[in-house]
This record gives structure tokens, sequence and C-alpha cells, in this order.
């Protein structure tokens, strides 16, 4: 409980009440125990928790209970706050999934004295571990039908709180993938993919997790119609997983593989408007969307045809059409990149064919400026794609 401050001097078994910030609450009566059962709705949120004086294994709680989802939902908040007032509050839901035994982090939202969402803060939750869930831990739930959540002494473990040695900071699932969507430098999603090959395409009870709160502007795993953050499939190294983006204006999107729990060879980012492939492994990829809604647009894939591998070098400098210029101003390392037609990407390559730099853009633009100071001297291949046309040009970059 927050606001405990100042101090109490009742002593209750001879020990002082509070010494100042240190408040003791003493409950009283008798424990709960057995079979608790608490009714549910479909499609209706219930808030509960562990009823007992031990750990639950959350794990095996959501899994046997079948009128619900089998995700939990986690309220996050930043800690650095000391207030209760509303329009103060820093905080977002976070979501356990006991079939990747895997928890996407909440991404915070600012509010009004009104509770109305102002915003998002810019901050993340932690990313903690669910399995066992401590005395007292509350959680949302969803309903997948009308029906009953029975809590059993079978839930119950004797697991004690240490974050070095308890089960309460078990390693992850081995199998997951976690993807940070950073939006314009100002907060980030972390979407999770896991594997099971129980699992289905199709949402799956304790193993998928619904994006809870959904942004104006955010990303997500598309199942169906429904935006998830938590996605479990049968890995299949042809498969293409769809994603959501969705954008309340013009927004620039960083992509970075942020932990790899497999031994997958390939992740790629694949653009299915332009079949173009992103390796997440080699660089974080960047891209800019406008404003609305992006499904079925990009995938995740894990193998892309080969004739995609590499630029094939031209053995001669290519005929640059006129309505494309490509300028290096080596102060301050600049390319500029100059069209009359709409650019659509632009690529580095080294004369071995490895990809250095990849930008992609969707608005409406006719020119790009790009800082080459990262790159050492050498040459290099700067491969142009427009509306109209698609050529490389060879070109020297020093100091």
């Amino acid at each position: 409980m927050k606001g405990v401050n100042g101090t109490n001097n009742n002593e209750i078994e001879r020990v002082q009440n509070n010494l100042g910030n240190a408040q003791r609450y003493d409950f009283r009566g008798k424990p709960n125990d057995g079979e608790l059962k608490l009714n549910v709705e479909k499609d209706k949120l219930r808030l509960i928790g562990n009823p007992y004086p031990s750990a639950l294994n959350l794990q095996k709680f959501l899994t046997n209970n079948t009128a619900i989802t089998g995700i939990a939902y986690f309220w996050d908040f930043q800690d650095t706050v000391s207030s209760h007032y509303l329009k103060d509050y820093e905080g977002g839901y976070g979501a356990y999934s006991p079939g990747a035994n895997a928890y996407a982090p909440a991404v915070f939202k600012s509010y009004n004295g009104a509770s109305n969402e102002t915003g998002n803060s810019g901050e993340n939750g932690i990313n903690y571990a669910r399995k066992f869930s401590p005395i007292a831990q509350g959680f949302m739930v969803i309903g997948a039908s009308d029906g009953k959540i029975t809590f059993k002494n079978s839930y119950r473990k004797f697991v004690k709180e240490n974050p070095q040695t308890s089960e309460f900071r078990q390693a992850e699932n081995p199998e997951i993938i976690r993807i940070n969507f950073s939006f314009n430098k100002t907060y980030t999603r972390q979407l999770v993919l896991g594997f099971n090959e129980n699992a289905t395409k199709y949402e799956d009870h304790a193993m998928d997790a619904r994006s809870f709160d959904v942004l104006t502007t955010d990303a997500a795993w598309l199942i169906g119609e429904n935006a998830f953050l938590i996605n479990i499939l049968p890995f299949k190294k042809d498969r293409k997983i769809p994603l959501l983006f969705s954008s309340a204006k013009d927004t620039e999107v960083a992509i970075t593989l942020a932990k790899k729990i497999m031994e997958v060879k390939e992740i790629y980012l694949f653009d299915r408007e332009d079949e173009t492939y992103y390796n997440l492994f080699k660089n974080p990829v960047e891209i800019k969307l406008p404003k609305g809604n992006f499904d079925k647009l990009f995938f995740l894939v894990f193998s892309k045809p080969d004739n995609n591998k590499e630029i094939p070098i031209p053995e001669k400098e290519e005929e640059i059409p006129p309505d494309i210029k490509l300028i290096y101003d080596k102060r301050p390392r600049y390319i500029k990149v100059l069209t009359s037609s709409r650019l659509k990407e632009i690529k580095i390559f080294s004369l071995s064919g490895s990809l250095i730099f990849q930008k992609k853009t969707y608005e409406n633009k006719q020119y790009y400026y790009f800082y080459t100071g990262n790159l050492r001297d050498a040459i290099y291949i700067v491969k142009v794609k427009t509306a109209e046309a698609e050529v490389s040009k060879k070109l020297l970059l020093t100091k």
C-alpha cells in the first residue's frame, strides 16, 4: 500500500507498529485453503489474484482453467511517482503466457485526473518472471466463456522470494524471440514470439496473449483480426508471421532483435509490397510509416529466396537517369539522393555484396540525406529505388 508515513507508537506483540514509513499491517483470521471458485463471463475482464498464504503456480493455474483465455495481465507502473493522483500516474499492463512461460512487459501511459489516457510516457515496465505468483499478487484475466475460475491446493507451492536462487527467477522457455519496436524514439513495444509443436496458427488457450491496451501508434502480432503481444506457433522455416502496425501520424519505427533464445539461423522482416527482406541479425531496421493501419504488409520470416542474398556488382557504371542525382558531400560526409519521382528505398553495399545500410520511405518524398561518417574509406555501391526506376552506382567515400 502507498501513502504510509509518520509514526505510530502503538505496539502489537511488543513491536511498534510504525517506525516511520515502515507501516506493519496485521491481518487476523483463517487463511484460505482448499478449492475456491469465482464466476467469469465471456469476453469480460475479471480482477483476481493469489488467494492463498503461499506462492501460486500461475503457469499451472492458467493452463488448467479453460473458462479464461489462459493469459494473466499485470499492472505495472513507474515506481518513482509518489502520488495518489491519477494525473501523476505512469503505467500499463504486461501479459504473461504460461504456454511460452514468457512475459511481455508493459508500455506506460500517462493519464489525466478523470483517468483518461493522455499519451505515452516513454517508459516501459520491467520484464518480470511470472511462473509463480507471491502471496496476494493480483492480475486481470479475460473470460473465454461463461463459467467458473477454480483455485486448488494443487496449484500451491512453497517457493521463497529470493531473486538470486528462487524459482521466481527461473529461466524462461528456451524457444522464444523478443523483438523491440521503437516509435519516433519515444517509447518501445516489445513483442514475444514462442514455439510449441502443440500450438496452432489460431488463438490458443494459455499461449497467445491479446494486446490488453492497444496504443494509438503500436505494433502487434496479427492472429485472425486481433492484435496480440505474445504469439505461440509450431516452428516452420517457410512460415510468414503477419504483423500489425497502427500509426496515428507519420511515424519512424526502429525494429531490433532484442533477444533470441533458440537456434534460428535467419530472421527477416519481410515487406510484401516490394518483396524486400530486412536481416534483423545484421542491423536494426528503420522504416517510415504514414498515418493509418497496416495489416499483412509486414511479416516475420526465417528464410528468403536465394536470389535476394546480395546485390549483383555492376561490371561498369550504370547510366543514371537524369531524374535521379547521387551527390556525395565530404563535409559533413552525407550522401544526397534527389529525384523527381517518389523515393522508395536506398541501400549501400560493400564491393563483396554485404548490406551496409538500408532505408525505406513510404511517404511521398523526393529527396533524402544520410550520414556516412561511420563508414570507413572505401568504394561502396549505392542502390536507389524510386517509383519509376532502380539504379546502382559505385561511390568512393573518403574523408
